[in-house]
């Protein structure tokens, strides 16, 4: 149970990646749009260039909505089966650190290590999550 737990941790590690690089190459695609409209500012040009910065936002903001909520759900399961991975390592006798907590970032739920600001948002208020 505990490598079926771990396999299915890596596995939900490896659709995070995929999100992320997705959300990059989407934010990548945008910043190469916006700058094609970068520098026109007056009169009709401007107008259509403003309206057109608008609309790259818009898509970018679109597409990467349903990457967002995916990544979030994905976190929340890791979580869990971090959860899960530290119950059954109790019943396997693996638990040589089970007085220590686990540190989570308030504001993203990712894990951080004691001391160190969180790598994704910069927060330094951490959750604990007892193992």
């Amino acid at each position: 149970m505990l490598s079926e737990l771990r396999y299915h941790k890596k596995e939900l590690a490896l659709q995070k990646r995929k999100i992320t690089e997705s959300m990059r190459q989407v934010n990548a695609q945008a910043r190469h749009e916006m700058s094609k409209l970068a520098g026109i500012s007056k009169g009709f040009a401007g107008d259509v260039a403003r309206y057109g910065r608008m609309s790259v936002r818009y898509q970018k903001e679109t597409a990467n909505k349903s990457n967002e909520e995916a990544k979030s759900v994905i976190n929340r399961q890791l979580q869990d089966i971090d959860k899960k991975i530290l119950w059954v390592s109790r019943f396997k006798g693996d638990g040589n650190d089970l007085n220590q907590s686990i540190l989570y970032c308030s504001y993203c739920g990712r894990r951080v290590k004691e001391g160190e600001p969180c790598k994704s948002c910069g927060s330094i208020q951490t959750t604990l999550m007892p193992r």
